[in-house]
């Protein structure tokens, strides 16, 4: 669903109504910055913005206690699969 909007918002720059409402938009909170900081510090901190937020948002998401046991169950059937190809046990290899 994500993808379908930004791909919308990509291609409603193309539509000028679109264009046009989203300029004033993106303008207000960013005009006092801009009127501070040169170009280049402007974009650090809309980068750094981003990646804080990416963060944020990604340690919401995160199940560290689930992803914890996958690791382990991908390690031992790594393990067992390892252990039937030293052994020989196609049969072993193919249902893992």
């Amino acid at each position: 669903m994500a993808g379908v909007g930004a791909v919308g918002l990509a291609l409603g720059y193309r539509l000028p109504v679109i264009r046009d409402s989203v300029g004033p938009l993106v303008d207000a909170p960013l005009a006092p910055l801009e009127a501070i900081l040169p170009f280049y510090l402007v974009v650090l901190v809309l980068a750094a913005g981003t990646g804080l937020v990416s963060i944020g948002i990604q340690s919401r998401m995160m199940d560290y206690e689930r992803m914890g046991e996958r690791q382990e169950r991908m390690s031992a059937i790594s393990e067992r699969l390892k252990d039937a190809k030293e052994r020989g046990d196609e049969d072993a290899v193919e249902r893992m």
